[in-house]
């Protein structure tokens, strides 16, 4: 495959905040809203459309930039414990 030919034509799909906020029912606070927009993210959703402020009472003033945040940021590999590597060369 050349290096210029693009892997998709097809526009990304743009979801609506609202669709989301519909679908997440359960969800009742803008902090919650906040981790179902980032497993969104971490799960391959690529654009995102702020059709409506989210009616939480604990909404910020810059929610729109806190949602960005959420979405964009993806879980470190390094987030999680160390991983322990067995060093003992004796056979069982």
């Amino acid at each position: 495959m050349n290096k210029n030919t693009p892997v998709s034509t097809e526009p990304a799909p743009v979801i609506p905040l609202s669709q989301i906020i519909i679908q997440n029912h359960d969800v009742v606070t803008f902090a919650e809203l906040l981790n179902v927009v980032n497993a969104m993210g971490e799960g391959g959703m690529v654009l995102m459309e702020f059709d409506l402020k989210p009616d939480f009472p604990d909404t910020p003033r810059n929610w729109q930039a806190q949602l960005e945040i959420a979405f964009l940021t993806k879980k470190s590999p390094f987030a999680g414990p160390p991983e322990i590597i067995n060093t003992d060369d004796s056979e069982e």
